[in-house]
C-alpha cells in the first residue's frame, strides 16, 4: 500500500491559458519566485498547433500549500 500524497503537496489548477507562450510565462514567474509548478496539456498545443478553449486550455499547476501566493503574483502581473 502507497501512503497518499500530503494534502499540502497535491497539485491544484491555478490559472488555465489558452495558448502556451503567456502559460510559459507565468510558469517562469512562479518558478523565479520559487514556487514550484507544471504546465498540464501544453503538449497537445504545442503538437497539434490548436486553440484550445479555456475548458480544455494548458492548466498551470502548484502545489496547494502555494496557491496562495501563487494566485497573488498571478494577479500582480495581471495588473
Amino acid at each position: 500500500m502507497t501512503n497518499p500524497t500530503p494534502k499540502g503537496d497535491q497539485l491544484v489548477l491555478a490559472r488555465v491559458f489558452e495558448h502556451d507562450v503567456p502559460a510559459n510565462i507565468a510558469m517562469g514567474m512562479l518558478r523565479a519566485n520559487g514556487i514550484p509548478c507544471i504546465l498540464d496539456h501544453e503538449i497537445v498545443s504545442n503538437v497539434f498547433g490548436i486553440q484550445l478553449t479555456p475548458c480544455d486550455g494548458i492548466r498551470l499547476m502548484v502545489r496547494r500549500r502555494d496557491l496562495p501566493v501563487a494566485l497573488k503574483l498571478l494577479r500582480e502581473c495581471d495588473d
